[in-house]
């Protein structure tokens, strides 16, 4: 996953923009949901103890932009996953 992951995320991506695919597994709010930081809520900023929130922090260890979240919440909003499973 470590290796591949921009790969899935590329191909989920055209799944959901092309394609038209709107469930979990397509969606980037749920990888936000599981990777969450619990004191933060957050993938991305430090928690109280200075730890990098999920994705910030592998970002940051191979010096590569984390751009993601220019455009998607870096927390999880409730309920958006679960709509996302009814479809």
């Amino acid at each position: 996953m470590r290796r591949n992951h921009t790969d899935l995320l590329r191909h989920h991506r055209d799944r959901t923009v092309r394609e038209g695919i709107r469930t979990t597994r397509h969606s980037l709010a749920g990888c936000v949901d599981c990777h969450a930081d619990p004191q933060t809520r957050s993938v991305v900023g430090r928690n109280a103890a200075g730890r990098a929130g999920f994705c910030a922090g592998c970002h940051s260890y191979v010096a590569v932009q984390l751009d993601c979240f220019d455009c998607h919440a870096t927390q999880p909003a409730a309920g958006v996953a679960a709509a996302g499973a009814r479809r």
